[in-house]
């Protein structure tokens, strides 16, 4: 801890981006992790956790890459259109694909109305069966 505490007072007076990397290499590490992480919160840091040194490797590639980046360039691109919208949103629900999204777009209208449909009602549409029914 007191290495953290001196690396912490020393960089945080020089960068706008401050990140703690962090290899969880321990097996109880509820304690040191707690500590960490009021450590960083009070002084402005993010804290990123890896469990293997590979991943840890792996964000510093992608830190290096990006370094001179705008923000823009890693954001997430949200669609402006509903449908598109709607198969991200219902995509992700394991075994409901695009198609099946638009079977249920066209009997319901809406996420709104799908949300409020009953099992009854979603085992009705054609191709959704009665394990995607209870994904959905």
């Amino acid at each position: 801890p007191d290495y953290l505490y001196s690396r912490i007072a020393e960089v945080r007076r020089d960068f706008k981006v401050r990140v703690v990397l962090c290899v969880v290499d321990v097996a109880n590490s509820n304690e040191p992790l707690l500590l960490l992480t009021s450590l960083a919160s009070a002084n402005d840091f993010t804290v990123i956790l890896c469990w293997t040194l590979a991943e840890c490797a792996r964000y510093l590639e992608t830190f290096k890459a990006f370094e001179r980046r705008s923000a823009s360039a890693i954001q997430e691109k949200l669609e402006s259109e509903y449908m598109p919208r709607l198969e991200d949103t219902l995509t992700v629900i394991r075994s409901v694909n695009r198609s099946d999204v638009r079977v249920l777009s066209r009997n319901f209208g809406s996420l709104k109305n799908l949300m409020g449909a009953s099992m009854e009602e979603l085992a009705l549409c054609s191709g959704i069966g009665e394990k995607k029914v209870r994904r959905l």
